[in-house]
């Protein structure tokens, strides 16, 4: 909703499914090793358009996610794929440019393609209400983060936050 309205997006994820997400505005922030991904950033990495990363974890699957794609296609081979013909329907409709055993193991992919497509898909219509000037950045509540905190168990953020709490002069001067 915010790049439809012209704003600068970053999802602060390190998880890769979130590339099939990206655009020219939205980019991934990666919180752990402090870096941005875009598509510039997706296409040294996975040598794809961001259109085309859904494709990609069709053909190579998700390991983590129990999703398995093509046999005998990771990466290197699902990129080149792609570079090639563009989108899987491309690919499969030239699957005589194949031999041997890649055009056996993506002819007998097929029954399974739009399934698989279907569970490496972000679901992007999940109903969110947008408060936009509650998501404003304001000078964040002391007390209310320390309770917080202190319910979450964040002791260590819960002692940052109350020693900044007592380095702050009172509002009443004294």
């Amino acid at each position: 909703a915010g790049a439809e309205r012209g704003m600068e997006v970053f999802i602060c994820s390190g998880d890769k499914d979130c590339r099939q997400l990206l655009t020219d505005k939205i980019k991934i922030f990666n919180l752990r090793k402090q870096i941005v991904f875009d598509a510039d950033a997706l296409k040294t990495d996975w040598g794809i358009r961001p259109e085309q990363v859904i494709d990609y974890q069709t053909l190579v699957g998700d390991s983590v996610d129990n999703v398995r794609g093509v046999e005998g296609v990771g990466p290197k081979t699902a990129s080149k794929y792609l570079q090639d013909y563009d989108t899987i329907e491309n690919l499969i409709a030239h699957i005589d440019d194949l031999k041997g055993k890649k055009k056996e193991n993506l002819a007998a992919f097929i029954p399974n393609l739009e399934l698989t497509r279907r569970l490496v898909t972000l679901d992007t219509h999940t109903p969110i209400s947008h408060a936009w000037e509650e998501w404003r950045v304001r000078d964040w509540d002391g007390p209310k983060l320390l309770e917080f905190f202190r319910a979450c168990g964040f002791r260590g953020f819960a002692e940052q936050v109350r020693a900044t709490i007592q380095s702050l002069p009172s509002p009443t001067g004294k």
